[in-house]
């Protein structure tokens, strides 16, 4: 990330804001699934579904299903929405000016004050998001792994083409998911909250 800042961030800054318009396009299509909202409304109402549906369950093996189910949704939920609050708290803290401060102004750098959203740049949201939630799917259903992770880079990049983020804030945001999933793991392991049906 230092390096990033160092010698990528502005840089790449300056590449992608003479990009085409057609391509932009396609990326704010792209962008748009860093969006935490429809994930978490989602992992929610599968969590609460399956949980009351396992309590309701008489045969043992079917609601052990139902209750594991119910717990990836949870874990998905925690790990989604945990990332994310990080996020929003650490970005006000760093308060880093965004691309287009640079691009308009050339202002560069982290003020430690960040007040309003033009220095919320450090870290990505949408990274933290869309990585998050990849990392999540990644331990509950692991056969998706190279869709997950297809999708989280795809995203991720989206946030630097359009100018959005410099690297460095996507690669911290993506470092805060991974953190956010494991802290999840962890946690749901010290409570004996099981993520497979299998032994």
């Amino acid at each position: 990330m230092a390096a990033s800042i160092a010698w990528i961030d502005r840089p790449l800054v300056e590449y992608f804001r003479t990009l085409a318009p057609s391509v932009k396009e396609v990326f704010q299509v792209i962008t748009s699934f860093g969006k935490s909202t429809a994930y978490l409304v989602v992992a929610a109402l599968l969590a609460l579904g399956f949980g009351l549906a396992a309590r309701q369950q008489e045969d043992g093996a079917r609601r052990r299903w139902l209750g594991v189910n119910a717990a990836r949704a949870a874990f998905v939920f925690v790990t989604v929405g945990g990332a994310g609050l990080a996020g929003d708290i650490l970005k006000p803290f760093f308060g880093r000016a965004r691309p287009l401060l640079w691009m308009n102004e050339h202002i560069f750098g982290f003020t430690w004050h960040g007040a309003h959203w033009a220095y919320w740049s450090f870290p990505s949201g949408h990274t933290i998001t869309i990585v998050a939630l990849a990392a999540a799917l990644a331990q509950v259903e692991r056969r998706g792994r190279p869709f997950y992770i297809a999708a989280a880079l795809l995203v991720a990049a989206s946030r630097v083409v359009l100018t959005e983020h410099y690297l460095s804030d996507v690669m911290a945001g993506a470092f805060i998911a991974c953190l956010a999933c494991w802290a999840a793991r962890a946690g749901f392991a010290r409570a004996g909250i099981a993520l497979s049906d299998s032994p």
